[in-house]
């Protein structure tokens, strides 16, 4: 039998601008044996009620007014469901990531425990978005690179040191060792702390390349800036 995988992510009525295209992408998803669940994070009951109308299992997490704080309850949440019920893997699709159907046939080809897929998304300071997905430059003054032109393009398998949480296959082995959770030491979301959580574990990280999404920040309503002052999660090199 195929593995079994959960779908989901951390939700909330911040996003209803993009959960049209979302929902119809992940229920045409070409794959056997997954299910769906998401975390619902809003203030009110409301957006929960509209996901459950249309069929969506849902779960709803105490919102917070901090902004990390309500993700990681949520991520943390959907961890505990997929080692709860015994799934193979977890997969972490943000609210506004649209993936290609076939993305968990391609994700299981490779029996990796950790693989992303491709998504790009805007940074303070950057005039362009930038592919999460990151290799180590052993540079002075920056931490991480992004992935080049010639490497996005490869439709390979590429082995990296880190990427964001809006497109990634997670084994449960891995959740069993890891929680999701935020450094305080850094101005930084739960994808650059589950990273380093993995590395530190001697785990490798990779990203299909084969496998892009569409992020929707276009038809944002908002910044992040809004909710949460600006960040600079890596000191990056641009390629």
């Amino acid at each position: 039998m195929d593995p079994r995988i959960l779908v989901g992510c951390p939700v909330s009525d911040y996003h209803e601008y993009s959960t049209d295209r979302y929902l119809d992408a992940i229920r045409k998803i070409n794959y056997s044996n997954y299910d769906v669940l998401l975390a619902d994070n809003s203030k009110a009951d409301d957006f929960s009620k509209k996901l459950q109308e249309r069929g969506i299992n849902v779960i709803r997490i105490e919102h917070s007014d901090a902004p990390k704080k309500r993700i990681i309850d949520s991520r943390n949440a959907l961890r505990e469901a997929v080692l709860e019920k015994n799934y193979d893997y977890f997969l972490s699709l943000e609210q506004d990531v649209i993936p290609p159907l076939d993305i968990i046939k391609k994700f299981i080809s490779h029996n990796k425990e950790v693989v992303t897929g491709i998504y790009f998304n805007h940074y303070p300071g950057l005039n362009e978005p930038i592919s999460l997905a990151f290799i180590e430059t052993g540079i002075k003054g920056y931490g991480m690179r992004t992935l080049s032109d010639e490497e996005l393009n490869s439709n390979r398998l590429l082995k990296i040191n880190a990427c964001g949480l809006g497109c990634v296959l997670i084994a449960k082995e891995i959740l069993k060792k890891i929680k999701f959770r935020i450094d305080p030491r850094f101005d930084e979301f739960d994808d650059m702390p589950f990273c380093r959580d993995i590395r530190d574990k001697n785990i490798e990280l990779y990203a299909d390349t084969s496998v892009k999404c569409i992020h929707l920040l276009k038809d944002r309503p908002w910044s992040w800036a809004d909710l949460d002052p600006p960040r600079n999660i890596l000191k990056l090199k641009k390629t």
